[in-house]
């Protein structure tokens, strides 16, 4: 790819095709950047310049399959990644820098997880094989989305999410017990038939009903 406006802030390369990153520095100005809908499997050597602005990438639907640090060295400073739709069966070759908040990894081929204390947004939706997720106790959690995952319970360690106040749960589980879960939650979302139990009749606390099960 030619070189880059040094003042450029947004890149948007949806469906440009092949994406040939190899060995290329993006410039430190840019604060968003979109790979989206391109063939980055051949993607190698990718870095961002000193002192980059980076905020938000996009790595979606990138027929990659993996992401690791000899693809791309994500900056510090990233708040946001995105790697949805990527058939990704794990996350653990790639270094995401402390400051990244937000992470979408939806539609990926994740078994298990465990991830940092620092992320605050997480959505697992539509791993649909995923059925184990570590959550270090000091956790920063505030989002978590596990609809279309193999969760058939709780994942064990969720009660130590403290500053858990939104959950999004899946097909698979039959019972919520509000007991199992930090007391700040305030929007859960779970199947028409699963049973609720526990302390959970109280106006600062919403439960919607998934509305797409076939009856």
């Amino acid at each position: 790819m030619s070189e880059l406006p040094s003042r450029l802030k947004l890149l948007d390369l949806c469906r440009a095709g092949t994406g040939a990153f190899q060995n290329y520095t993006f410039p430190s100005s840019i604060q968003e950047l979109h790979l989206t809908d391109l063939n980055l499997s051949d993607m190698s050597g990718v870095k961002f310049a000193k002192g980059s602005k980076l905020k938000e990438l996009k790595l979606r639907c990138c027929v990659s399959r993996k992401i690791d640090d000899k693809m791309i060295e994500l900056p510090l400073g990233l708040k946001v990644l995105d790697v949805y739709g990527n058939f990704l069966e794990d996350i653990n070759n790639v270094t995401i820098p402390q400051t990244v908040t937000f992470l979408d990894l939806r539609y990926n081929k994740l078994k298990s997880l465990e991830f940092k204390s620092h992320i605050e947004t997480l959505y697992l939706c539509d791993n649909y094989s995923l059925s184990s997720l570590t959550i270090p106790k000091d956790s920063e959690l505030r989002v978590l989305d596990l609809m279309g995952t193999e969760f058939r319970k709780l994942p064990p360690d969720l009660l130590g999410a403290e500053k858990l106040t939104q959950l999004r749960l899946g097909l698979q589980l039959k019972v919520f017990d509000f007991l199992k879960v930090p007391i700040n939650i305030r929007a859960l979302q779970i199947s028409r038939r699963c049973v609720v139990k526990g302390p959970h009749r109280y106006p600062y606390k919403i439960i919607f009903r998934s509305s797409f099960e076939v009856p």
